[in-house]
């Protein structure tokens, strides 16, 4: 029997096999329950003869690293990857649903739904490029969609293996499916990402016609049809697939959204915006640009430029109930409450919104480019945008740039790379890659000009390293940081007498992170988890199932509250059982939640 075929209700490692669901050239992949979780996973297992070769399987897991640090909701995250009893296994999401290629089979797809779903896929494959990955393998199997056509990429980190150490190529795996595959790597060249432009580009037009730019014929003919044919294109695209399938990697588009964007824009259709999860919002560029911050007295009908596509609403913290829904600017990225006042931020409507609790008056503060990041006290808000931060910002008194000293005793107006704020009884700490700051201090809320500051240790791993770090809570006596998909950790600072990181390993992708109840609470993304951490140990306690892609969490009203962005629900916990007592369908993508005023206050894109 090949080492691949497992028996149903057999296990491997944690992983109980439930049925096959593909084979292909790499391997076997099964559907399988991961006990410890009580989740479905995808487990592929690679055939026996790639597995035998030591130098192989140090490449796998290395290639699986990089593959599994892509932090992007269109790509199929990877949950672990590893060699078991002459096993070579990589366990990801399950994603319940069908392939593209499943819905070819019934016919073509509108213009619309070509756009949105090679769309979202673009998104995945650039955000891959810009670390250095190419997929080399992009066809409409590789593309699954869920129930509600949320496009996910798999296959990351796999193709190149083969054709890297030397193993004969296979069709649909060293040298890529051949109707989709591009010139260059017929021809054995370097590959960047613009190989995967060529096979988007196939994509996208069977999409719309049916079939691959070049199929029904043998192997060897379509191969030189790749390297010196032009095929022709579906009505109003000629000079976009053109472009895209130009045989020179010089002539094609230089990413794949730029692709897809031409295409809607040919075809005539909006292509829809993508959301922002916080992790992605938090790797923006800064930029250096002058701000000044006003706030804009009294409320008022929304202004033009800041169109109510997302929403703030206001939750019952007994019943669960939606008491009030208040339209706010495009993208929302944060709330807070603080000093009777709620704040919102909204990225791409370029507005902070105030809302009284009691009466639900919205007032709007222009000024702040990109607000991403937002805390509250009784005295203030402070906001990080992609020009830096924190800016200090209070409804009497309007805006006022908050200055901290970051290096040399020079005060400076950033903090450098947008990064997360928080604020509570230990005053409002600021991230800016690998160091913590203190922004203001307890109970006064006034700027620190001492700036006390902290660098969180880098992960001594060469083959995994920390973009940045995702998020953190203010308690009392100790700040908590977690980190991100490369640096799975969560570090206590004490605030007195001196700022000391005390390191824990989590061993799950960490997203969101609160404290209260005398325990640590941090959202595992990808395991769609709330983790009861020990506040002294960094040890788990207990794990929690909550929705889907849990995000930001906050602790109040004698409850653990968490956001689940992907099917639009709040989880209500109670931290004495350790359950889930009530979800509450909020529609759209929450991504944040707040307590305070009475209330429990989240933020989501339009439902």
């Amino acid at each position: 029997m090949p080492v691949t075929d497992l028996h149903i209700g057999t296990t491997l490692l944690d992983y109980e096999i439930e049925a096959m669901i593909g084979r292909g050239g790499m391997g076997v992949v099964y559907r399988a329950r991961e006990r410890a979780l009580d989740r479905n996973v995808a487990l592929k297992v690679i055939a026996p003869e790639l597995a035998a070769s030591p130098e192989f399987r140090d490449r796998f897991l290395a290639e699986s690293r990089l593959a599994a640090s892509l932090e992007d909701d269109n790509v199929v995250p990877i949950y672990a990857a590893g060699d078991q009893d002459g096993h070579l296994y990589l366990a990801m999401r399950y994603i319940e649903g069908r392939d593209l290629k499943q819905d070819l089979a019934e016919g073509t797809l509108t213009p619309a739904r070509t756009i949105a779903i090679c769309g979202q896929v673009a998104s995945a494959l650039d955000a891959a490029h810009e670390r250095g990955l190419v997929h080399r393998d992009v066809k409409p199997s590789n593309i699954l969609l869920d129930a509600r056509d949320h496009a996910y990429l798999a296959d990351f980190g796999l193709t190149r293996l083969q054709s890297e150490l030397g193993h004969a190529p296979m069709i649909g795996s060293s040298l890529g499916t051949v109707e989709y595959v591009a010139p260059e790597q017929i021809r054995g060249d370097a590959l960047d990402g613009r190989a995967d432009v060529y096979s988007l580009g196939c994509v996208l037009h069977e999409c719309l016609t049916g079939s691959p730019p070049f199929s029904q014929r043998p192997e060897v003919a379509l191969l030189y049809a790749h390297l010196e044919e032009t095929p022709p294109a579906p009505p109003g695209l000629e000079h976009v697939m053109a472009r895209a399938l130009a045989k020179d990697a010089d002539d094609r588009y230089a990413t794949c959204t730029e692709l897809v964007e031409a295409a809607a824009q040919a075809l005539g259709v909006s292509r829809p915006r993508r959301r922002r999860w916080p992790v992605v919002a938090g790797a923006l560029a800064a930029v250096a640009v002058a701000v000044v911050v006003a706030l804009q007295v009294g409320s008022g009908p929304v202004p033009a430029q800041a169109a109510p596509t997302g929403r703030l609403l206001q939750l019952n913290p007994d019943t669960g109930a939606i008491v009030r829904t208040i339209p706010i600017g495009a993208e929302p990225t944060g709330v807070a409450v603080g000093g009777g006042t709620v704040w919102a931020a909204a990225y791409a409507s370029h507005e902070l919104w105030t809302v009284d609790p009691r009466s639900g008056a919205v007032a709007t503060v222009d000024g702040v480019p990109h607000p991403i990041s937002l805390a509250a006290t009784r005295q203030a808000a402070y906001v990080v945008d992609d020009n830096g931060g924190p800016y200090r910002i209070t409804p009497r008194q309007g805006a006022q740039i908050a200055t901290i000293v970051l290096k040399n005793g020079h005060p400076m107006t950033t903090i450098g790379d947008p990064m997360p704020i928080a604020a509570g009884p230990g005053g409002v700490w600021g991230l800016e890659n690998d160091s913590l700051y203190q922004v203001a201090q307890p109970l006064t809320g006034f700027v620190d000009q001492a700036a006390r500051k902290v660098t969180i240790p880098a992960i001594e791993n060469e083959e995994r390293s920390r973009d940045r770090m995702s998020g953190l809570a203010v308690g009392k006596h100790a700040v908590w940081v977690i980190g991100d998909v490369g640096d799975t950790r969560l570090w206590r600072v004490g605030i007195a007498p001196k700022l000391v990181p005390h390191t824990f390993a989590l061993g799950f992708d960490p997203a969101g992170v609160a404290v209260g109840f005398g325990r640590v609470w941090v959202t595992g993304q990808i395991s769609n988890m709330l983790y009861e951490i020990d506040a002294g140990t960094g040890k788990v306690l207990r794990t929690i199932q909550v929705g889907r892609e849990p995000m930001g969490v906050a602790v109040g009203a004698g409850s653990v509250w968490v956001a689940n962005a992907l099917d639009g629900t709040i989880s209500k916990v109670d931290p004495r059982t350790g359950r889930t007592v009530t979800t509450i369908r909020v529609g759209g993508s929450p991504t944040h939640v707040a307590v305070g005023a009475g209330s429990v206050w989240v933020v989501a894109d339009a439902a």
